[in-house]
């Protein structure tokens, strides 16, 4: 076989109702690799329930050297997506060092999904004792079922998803462009005025990624997709109204340490989430970032933001808080700069535009210092910048090198909170 693409099919032998698929429905199946070898199974044992095939389904795909495999998966399901990684048998000639290395730092877990909630667990049991093995947890191969997604067509395709879908619309999704696809997440303000990152809202914005993924799944490789897609974050535009001041301001820090499940339910897994993104993010920033607001838009690839007004800020230390390993794993993917990082954490240093920019943590001032005009033009410039940047992904390969990129702060994002702020204050190993 030669190319770095190739189509495999497998049969799921048993009905798939729970994703509304046929009984021995043949699949098709997307798998991104730079070298094929030899022919893989994944065990059954290998594979969680959550990936939308019954048990006893067997996957035969002809497998690359597992040092190169790096992609995605998505089901057709309402679920965040469960990465899954088929493990070489300890014979397998070509299961190298690197291969290892792979299958340890791509971890993740598969249970921080979307939704941001909780089964209840039986009186007494761990709170991360749901967790899977590590095994289950890979991230690094993606398949996609491709006639799970609905094809809509670019005339019929809506402009604007609201999330949630019913009730008070906390985030939505407008697609403004088709060729290249570029999509703008309006973060609306509705729960609070500075747009807290409560769990309301971190539930409505994974979901609205979820949407944005499975859109670009869906035309990844085709015609559609062939200049490529890019995400833009937004607030609110309108100078009129005060909560255009603010991208965002952070957590509803009391709510926040009171729910034991918000960091590893909601917000580390939307920073993880934007931060291995598979196409290019761009924030743009009208107004304020602070704390947690800060640590989003550090997420993003790429930032634009007002020359003439709004602050980036980390104030925990002025209101007594402990910075979460998490959100400060966020803030180094992009800061490499310790006298940066002190001035940062330790001193609650309020950056300005030109400030980031002179650091290149931002791209692009609109409107320049001097300028004139509003979270409206900032978004303009956004624009622009998205419509450069999106034919990068075009090859599909964007997600899989942020994925080698940052794979240190991803593997600190995986981790549950309170592991790894215990690890801290104990001097214990993770």
């Amino acid at each position: 076989m030669s190319g770095s693409r190739e189509i495999h099919r497998c049969v799921v032998s048993q009905s798939c109702h729970a994703i509304g698929v046929a009984e021995d429905r043949i699949h098709t199946i997307r798998i991104h690799a730079s070298r094929f070898t030899s022919k893989h199974v994944v065990p059954a044992e290998h594979r969680p329930s959550t990936l939308g095939h019954p048990a006893g389904t067997h996957i035969t795909a002809s497998g690359p050297t597992l040092s190169h495999m790096l992609a995605q998966r998505s089901i057709c399901s309402a679920q965040r997506l469960i990465p899954l990684v088929p493990r070489a048998p300890p014979s397998h000639p070509t299961a190298t060092s690197s291969a290892r290395l792979l299958s340890t730092d791509f971890s993740r877990n598969s249970h921080r999904h979307a939704a941001c909630l909780e089964t209840p667990r039986p009186q007494g049991q761990h709170k991360h004792s749901t967790l899977k093995p590590l095994s289950l947890r890979q991230r690094p191969i993606t398949t996609s079922v491709s006639h799970c997604q609905e094809r809509v067509p670019s005339s019929k395709m809506p402009e604007t998803v609201n999330f949630p879908s019913s009730g008070k619309a906390l985030v939505s999704i407008e697609t403004i462009s088709q060729t290249p696809r570029i999509w703008v997440l309006h973060m609306l303000a509705a729960e609070t005025p500075d747009n807290r990152l409560t769990r309301n809202f971190l539930t409505a914005l994974a979901s609205a990624l979820d949407h944005v993924q499975s859109q670009w799944e869906s035309i990844a490789g085709e015609e559609a997709g062939s200049k490529g897609a890019a995400l833009i974050s937004t607030s609110v535009l309108d100078e009129k109204n005060k909560s255009s001041r603010f991208f965002s301001n952070g957590l509803d820090f009391e709510a926040a340490i009171a729910d034991e499940h918000f960091f590893d339910q909601c917000l580390m897994p939307v920073y993880e989430r934007l931060l291995s993104f598979p196409i290019p993010t761009v924030a743009s920033v009208g107004g304020h970032a602070f704390a947690a607001g800060f640590g989003l838009i550090s997420a993003h690839d790429y930032r634009v933001m007002s020359g003439i007004k709004g602050y980036a800020c980390m104030n925990e230390i002025d209101f007594g808080a402990q910075l979460p390993p998490g959100l400060h794993a966020v803030l180094r993917a992009k800061f490499h700069s310790p006298a940066v990082m002190r001035k940062m954490v330790l001193e609650g240093h309020r950056f300005t535009g030109q400030e980031l920019k002179a650091l290149e943590f931002v791209d692009e001032l609109v409107p320049p210092p001097g300028g004139s005009g509003g979270p409206q033009q900032t978004l303009e410039g956004a624009v622009q910048l998205a419509h450069k940047v999106a034919p990068k992904a075009t090859k599909d390969a964007y997600g899989s090198n942020k994925l080698v990129m940052y794979q240190p702060f991803l593997h600190i994002l995986r981790q549950p909170n309170s592991d790894i702020t215990g690890a801290l204050t104990d001097g214990s190993k993770l």
